[in-house]
């Protein structure tokens, strides 16, 4: 259930976007998202493996509560 919440939640929390503004009335609305993936450059392999690792996390803890 909780991952299902986690992945049905990374449209919000991914942070590779840009966000599309429109201006309405002197105010600024949030229209959309552009995404990207993550460019490869020295923080890359940062990231790999902190994802890595928060899903193996995840993945042992699944075992181990059964």
């Amino acid at each position: 259930l909780l991952a299902g919440f986690v992945a049905g939640s990374l449209i919000f929390i991914w942070p590779w976007k840009e966000t599309v503004f429109i201006t309405l009335e002197g105010k600024e609305k949030i229209i959309g998202y552009h995404w990207y993936l993550p460019q490869i450059n020295a923080q890359f392999p940062i990231i790999f493996i902190l994802i890595v690792i928060g899903f193996f996390s995840v993945w042992i803890i699944e075992k181990k509560s059964n």
